[in-house]
Parts: C-alpha cells; structure tokens; sequence
C-alpha cells in the first residue's frame, strides 16, 4: 500500500509534532525482504513510534481506535511475543506480525 502525497500531506497536519510520525511518504510501501515473500519493510523517519499508529498509518487497522482494540485482544505480536501494550516504542530492528504480515521496521538512513 503506498501513501498519496495528499494522504501523507494529510497526517503530517493532524500530528504536527507526534513523535515519531515523520514518517517518509513510501514508509508503508511493499518493499519485499530477500528471506519472505510475506515480509515488509517500513522505513521510519524517527524512532521510536508507537505501536498503534503502526498499524494504523500501514492500513491494518481503519483507525487508531480500531488498531488499538486488534492491540488489545492480541491479534499482534512483536519480535514473536503477543503484544497487548497499544503505546509500546516500536524501535528500528523490531518486527511485527499482523494477520500472517511480518512488517520490519528500519531507520531511514540519513547520508
């Protein structure tokens, strides 16, 4: 799923100053890994960033209400651990599973 300049034009206006949600506008684009088909890489501008908005801003939850609620009744786990904290500082190196997805998180490199 990639973000429209609009889109991300649109969540850099409500979150201004959030951390961590600089993210880059091809964040959530299907860059596959070299050891899973099923693998995606997001790239985050800043760390950490909170779990929810994860899934929120990568289109696996319709809201962060929603995201949230699929949080707590553990549809996610982190780094293979059933992960029930919506807040939790998701770090470059981290790797979620959502509906059979593993999405790994990396730093956007700054050079």
């Amino acid at each position: 799923m990639v973000r429209s300049a609009t889109n991300q034009a649109k969540i850099s206006a409500f979150y201004p100053y959030s951390m961590g949600l600089n993210l880059i506008s091809q964040a959530f684009s299907t860059l596959m890994t070299s050891y899973s088909d099923s693998a995606q890489r997001l790239t985050l501008r800043e760390e950490p960033v909170e779990l929810y908005k994860i899934l929120k801003f990568g289109g696996f939850a319709s809201s962060g209400a929603e995201a949230k609620i699929r949080i707590s009744e553990g549809d996610v786990k982190v780094n293979g651990e059933v992960e029930t904290r919506k807040r939790r500082k998701m770090l470059a190196g981290d790797e979620i599973v959502i509906d059979g997805n593993l999405l790994m998180l990396e730093l956007e490199s700054t050079s």
